[in-house]
């Protein structure tokens, strides 16, 4: 856990599905198409670090290639 907050510094896809207000489905769709930060695999869990979903949210949640993330595209076209 931080040190500053009662957060934890690895989240599991359910934590990280409620962060971005997605379903646990979409966040491993992201994960597919390498449009979210992957995760760490310890053992036989998924883990991402809080800093890598905050750092990929500030950055616009770009794929690293300039594409903006399908959570932000425009759904009604």
């Amino acid at each position: 856990m931080n040190a500053s907050s009662s957060e934890p510094d690895l989240l599991n896809a359910r934590q990280v599905a409620n962060m971005l207000t997605i379903s646990e489905r979409s966040v491993w769709r992201l994960v597919s198409e390498s449009q979210i930060p992957s995760p760490l695999h310890i053992g036989g869990s998924a883990r991402w670090r809080r800093s890598d979903i905050e750092g990929w949210l500030q950055r616009g949640a770009s794929d690293g290639n300039g594409n903006t993330s399908l959570l932000y595209k425009d759904q009604g076209a």
